[in-house]
């Protein structure tokens, strides 16, 4: 089966074609001839470069060396995290000796590769980021995404002075980013995007804001920013550097960084390129069945380096393969309405009946669950995961029996115990004691939330 990865990045300024979805994210992964090469040699959609801005005194090398630091040998709950504690923008003294020096290489490198390519900006002067959209474009940038999520400066403090307010912070003011919106947006012709951050709040009214001042696609989201710190207890000491570091990222980011975009979503019509916890060709097709047009790769490159680029891409089309799609378009959105869905929206969508308001809080002897824990013997192993963990001492794994026995008058159905099962799907799952109907165990969807042939589900 021919699978066709190409997507169009539709926006108010044309179209920018993607021979596919997956670009790395505004960093040191495309900061110098050689690791855009590294980009493109590895098959991404387009090269993302990391940011390009005015000099800012003091912040021209690193901070500190070493300046990355990952968490994975603090235990598996750590896989793929990290913090960092880094400035590294390109050694040249300004912004117009990177853009005269470099920037023409970098877009003759993505021209024979056939890849757009998007330069990233920032500043921690409001005006000056016009000067830069200008700056890169006339120097061939085929797009602008605004770095709107740097949170530098929240960590990074000048000898004796106070932290620079940098350009997370300035974003969050939306008459100010609706200013530097407006600015560039005159001083170009090209699409002009910017990055959300995790702390910009509400998203969906700063995503309705920016799109009303002329913006052309949203990125979402940076890394966690100004987070991080961790322990090392052997040592005694903080791991890394003193302090916060500037970032801290990982797998744990898809969940979050995707219902905020279902968000954005739900009120502008801006395309999307989803960012946040991309490590596998499976967290791709997340954000594409959310509806982004394409996604960008940064901490897994961290860890596997620019390899993981060809190893998602190729991923994602085995993905498409083994489930039958030939395009991208045949189910980039297939989820939004259950993504951006509401509890509002359940009864109407789902046919799920809201249960009425209880007194008092879930306690198994004040409000008695009618959804509770069942299991199926002929797959259990008795590995003691479900015993161990549930609160309210529901399930017992008796091993001179061979038995798992269950007080479902206890139960709450909160369900904790089938998704950590490691024998599921099929072993724990949750039942309605009225009809005997399964309700879910641990695969996709409950189905108290999909509708019934008798018109819904009762979660009474």
């Amino acid at each position: 089966m021919s699978v066709d990865l190409s997507v169009e990045l539709k926006t108010n300024r044309g179209t920018i074609l993607l021979k596919n979805p997956v670009l790395p994210g505004s960093s040191e992964l495309a900061i110098d001839e050689g690791t855009v090469q590294l980009c493109v040699d590895n098959g991404v959609g387009a090269v993302v470069t990391k940011s390009i801005f005015k000099q800012l005194p003091g912040m021209i090398t690193t901070l500190s060396k070493p300046w990355a630091f990952p968490l994975e040998k603090f235990g598996p709950e750590y896989k793929g995290a990290w913090i960092a504690q880094a400035a590294v923008p390109s050694p040249e003294a300004s912004c117009e000796l990177v853009v005269e020096k470099r920037l023409p290489r970098w877009k003759k490198i993505c021209e024979d590769a056939g890849v757009p390519l998007i330069v990233s900006i920032v500043d921690e002067i409001p005006n000056n980021w016009a000067y830069l959209a200008k700056l890169v474009e006339d120097a061939g940038a085929d797009a602008i995404e605004m770095a709107a999520a740097c949170p530098l400066g929240k960590v990074y403090y000048s000898e004796g002075k106070a932290p620079v307010f940098f350009s997370e912070d300035m974003w969050a003011d939306l008459e100010v980013a609706k200013k530097i919106i407006t600015q560039v947006k005159e001083a170009t012709t090209v699409p002009i995007g910017a990055k959300l951050s995790m702390f910009h709040n509400p998203v969906g009214l700063h995503a309705m804001t920016w799109e009303s001042a002329g913006l052309s696609f949203i990125s979402g989201h940076n890394a966690m920013p100004a987070t991080g710190v961790f322990v090392d207890t052997d040592a005694e000491e903080v791991y890394g550097t003193p302090g916060q570091a500037a970032y801290s990222a990982g797998p744990t980011m898809v969940p979050h960084s995707i219902s905020r975009l279902a968000y954005v979503l739900r009120v502008t019509d801006l395309p999307l390129m989803g960012i946040g916890g991309i490590y596998t060709a499976e967290d791709v097709v997340r954000y594409l069945m959310l509806g982004c047009t394409a996604v960008q790769v940064c901490s897994a490159a961290y860890f596997k380096g620019h390899k993981v680029f060809q190893e998602i891409i190729d991923g994602l089309k085995g993905w498409m393969e083994q489930h039958g799609y030939t395009r991208i378009d045949q189910f980039r959105g297939k989820l939004l309405d259950d993504i951006s869905c509401i509890k509002g929206e359940w009864g109407e969508k789902y046919g799920y009946r809201l249960p009425a308001p209880e007194t008092g809080m879930l306690l198994w002897d004040q409000n008695p669950s009618q959804v509770v824990v069942g299991v199926n013997m002929e797959t259990c192993t008795l590995c003691d995961v479900c015993d161990t963990m549930c609160l309210y001492d529901v399930i017992h794994v008796d091993h001179d029996e061979k038995q798992v026995k269950l007080d479902t008058t206890r139960c709450i159905g909160c369900g904790m115990c089938v998704g950590m099962c490691p024998e599921n799907p099929g072993t724990l799952y949750l039942e309605d004691q009225r009809s005997g109907v399964r309700i879910w165990d641990a695969v996709g969807m409950s189905d108290a939330f999909k509708k019934k042939a008798s018109g819904g589900y009762d979660a009474a």
